[in-house]
């Protein structure tokens, strides 16, 4: 079970009785308590429910009229290309709400190509450079900016920590991103007085649970459909569009997973209504995951594969022809060269789950 170090962030006593719910997969009875408190947020369409982030991002950030505090506040994603997205329209809230100062620096992020940054901006290193104390994932706020010699300085979030300098030459090989939201797996050991939530069916217990445990004071939960996979393609007649997916159902079916030694549900007793009703959305979700006989289809499309893999090789080679982005080339083709990085990896991943 949990040692103390797990649930000593809360305070309220429903708060820890609603993880402790979560953590033994009890998942139902957890939802209630947070759609009692209007804390799930609801929406299929993915810009609409990022927007609403955002917007509460905002809300929850600003400082306290009478002391000028602002909360700590942490935004929490499954995947990359959410966290990027997250980020991107944060961002443009807090822009818009006059939060940042002075004149723009330009700098090639890891994920999202040349974006401006200013003073006000959270930013979050993603390589560690140990002589000049640069620690990867080391959220904060920047504080300064030196446009003459294209650097800047940010104070990180760490209890005591010293304010830190990116140099230009740094900065240059795309070593940084926006911090405002991050994904779960880099939530270990993070703590804050609010968190917002993306989910949707990519999560699983364990990953939930990490997420739902970082705030001391209260967790809101966006629930959104995930995009349709490349299996739900392929099953979809020609003309029409994939079965729509209920978000919360499916985030909840999806967080009572566990990916430990044995399921969350194993553990459950089967006396309860709530828990019996867990144990059937896992069992209807397990029968839902079990692949219909494609053997033709994927006969068929072997060859393809294996040409289209021939094809990946000279591409790849196209883009080591290419080189790395280089610093003081047009924004233009910095995206460029990063939308054709991950359409290659996309198609990658998507060769990968026709095998």
């Amino acid at each position: 079970g949990p040692g103390l170090d797990e649930v000593i962030r809360q305070r309220d006593p429903n708060e820890i009785a609603a993880l402790q719910q979560i953590r033994t997969g009890r998942i139902e009875t957890a939802f209630e308590f947070y759609r009692d408190n209007d804390r799930i947020i609801v929406s299929p369409n993915a810009d609409q429910i990022r927007s609403r982030i955002a917007a509460d991002y905002l809300d929850a950030t600003t400082p306290d009229p009478v002391s000028g505090e602002a909360l700590s506040v942490m935004v929490f994603a499954p995947r990359r290309e959410q966290v990027s997205a997250l980020n991107l329209d944060i961002r443009s809230h807090v822009a818009a709400d006059s939060r940042l100062d002075g004149e723009p620096l330009i700098v090639l992020t890891k994920y999202d190509g040349a974006q401006p940054f200013q003073v006000g901006d959270e930013i979050r290193p993603t390589a560690n450079w140990n002589q000049r104390g640069i620690i990867n994932n080391d959220f904060g706020t920047i504080t300064h900016i030196d446009h003459d010699h294209g650097s800047l300085t940010f104070q990180p979030h760490r209890r005591d920590a010293a304010p830190v300098e990116l140099p230009a030459s740094y900065l240059a090989e795309g070593k940084v991103d926006y911090g405002y939201a991050r994904t779960i797996h880099g939530a270990q050991g993070a703590t804050c007085d609010q968190a917002l939530t993306l989910g949707d069916l990519s999560v699983y217990n364990e990953m939930f649970y990490t997420q739902m445990s970082r705030a001391k004071t209260e967790v809101t939960i966006y629930a959104t459909a995930p995009p349709p996979t490349l299996a739900d393609t392929i099953d979809t007649p020609i003309g029409s569009k994939p079965e729509e997916v209920d978000p919360l159902e499916s985030l909840m079916t999806a967080a009572e997973r566990s990916r430990g030694k044995s399921l969350a549900i194993d553990s459950l007793p089967t006396d309860k209504p709530e828990d019996l009703a867990a144990q059937r959305r896992q069992l209807l979700n397990d029968l839902a995951h079990i692949p219909s006989d494609q053997t033709d289809l994927i006969d068929r499309l072997s060859s393809e594969i294996e040409a289209t893999r021939a094809h990946g090789h000279n591409v790849a080679d196209t883009l080591t022809s290419l080189g790395a982005p280089v610093s003081g080339e047009q924004p233009a083709v910095t995206s460029a060269r990063r939308d054709l990085m991950e359409a290659v990896e996309q198609t990658g991943q998507r060769l990968g789950d026709l095998r």
